[in-house]
């Protein structure tokens, strides 16, 4: 799955979502925590639910300098 894809029906949707590249995603994650601490941010977080959820724990667990996981 490519960041930034939208499906246009569920079936599309459920495609992407089963495809993503976890690691990728989590690895992702932690580029954005270290570009938003260079930028100025004094403590980032990190919010999800169902499929976004597993990817807010897996980079509480994972990404060093996150601040917090809801």
């Amino acid at each position: 799955c490519t960041a930034g894809v939208v499906g246009v029906d569920m079936e599309e949707a459920y495609h992407n979502m089963t495809s993503l590249d976890y690691r990728q995603a989590v690895q992702e994650l932690g580029h954005a925590v270290q570009y938003l601490k260079s930028t100025g941010s004094p403590a980032v977080g990190i919010t999800g639910g169902c499929m976004g959820g597993a990817l807010a724990f897996a980079g509480a667990a994972l990404v060093p300098g996150l601040a917090c996981c809801a």
